[in-house]
């Protein structure tokens, strides 16, 4: 039985081009936690350290980080809002004490 499918599949791609089920490439950007700075904030993430956040608009935010990715950074403010920064808005962060 097992021999007459295969005979059969042989038959029925005989002449017949197969098409290349290959799926195309999506390009993911990592985040490089090799980096120390990447490392830094992976450590304000699990300590929940609140934050000063300035911003190259001239805002200073004061929050909790709560992920990051290549892209941007996810803030947890006082008032309980979310705000996702993108990393090319931020000038700096420091730890408040």
């Amino acid at each position: 039985m097992a021999l007459d499918l295969l005979q059969s599949l042989q038959r029925w791609g005989q002449g017949a081009k197969l098409r290349s089920l290959a799926l195309p490439t999506i390009s993911v950007a990592l985040l490089d936690t090799s980096l120390p700075s990447v490392r830094l904030l992976q450590q304000y993430i699990r300590e929940q350290v609140f934050l000063e956040v300035k911003l190259n608009s001239g805002d200073i935010w004061q929050a909790r980080l709560l992920w990051q990715d290549p892209d941007c950074l996810c803030l947890k403010t006082p008032q309980e809002e979310t705000v996702i920064l993108w990393r090319a808005a931020l000038v700096s962060l420091r730890p408040l004490l």
